[in-house]
C-alpha cells in the first residue's frame, strides 16, 4: 500500500482498533522500538491490551502506510549494536487521529452513562 498524500491524510476510519489506539499512545511519549511498545502498551493498558510480535510488527506496518508513525534515527543514547532495531514515532497526522479517536470515545461513554442512568464525572 502506498503512503497517502497530504491531501488523503484529512480523514481516516474510525473507530481505530484498541491496539493502533494503544500504540499511537505508547508514541506520543517519544520515540520507541518495537519491544520498547509492547513493554508501553502493556503499562499504558494496565496489563489489559497484549500485543502479540507478529501482530505488532504487521500493525507498524499499516501505521507508517498509512502515515499515522514514521521511523526515525535511535533517539541520543539509545544506539543500539543490533542494525535491525527499528525506532518508530508519532506524525502530527497519528496524533490528531489519536485525539479524534479519544472525542470519539468519549461521546459513546457519555451518550451509554446518559441511556443507563448515570451521568459522566467531568473533569
Amino acid at each position: 500500500m502506498a503512503k497517502r498524500t497530504d491531501t488523503q491524510m484529512r480523514t481516516y476510519p474510525l473507530p481505530l482498533g484498541n491496539d493502533v489506539l494503544y500504540l499511537l499512545l505508547a508514541l506520543d511519549r517519544g520515540p520507541r522500538h518495537g519491544y520498547a511498545l509492547l513493554r508501553e502498551v502493556e503499562a499504558v493498558s494496565g496489563g489489559e491490551v497484549r500485543i502479540l510480535t507478529g501482530t505488532l510488527y504487521r500493525r507498524l506496518r499499516r501505521m507508517l502506510d498509512d502515515g499515522l508513525i514514521e521511523e526515525v534515527p535511535a533517539p541520543a543514547g539509545e544506539a543500539s549494536a543490533d542494525e535491525r532495531r527499528r525506532y518508530y514515532a508519532i506524525t502530527t497526522f497519528g496524533r490528531e487521529v489519536a485525539s479524534a479517536e479519544v472525542r470519539r470515545m468519549q461521546g459513546v461513554v457519555r451518550a451509554a452513562a446518559g441511556r443507563l442512568g448515570g451521568r459522566p464525572r467531568t473533569a
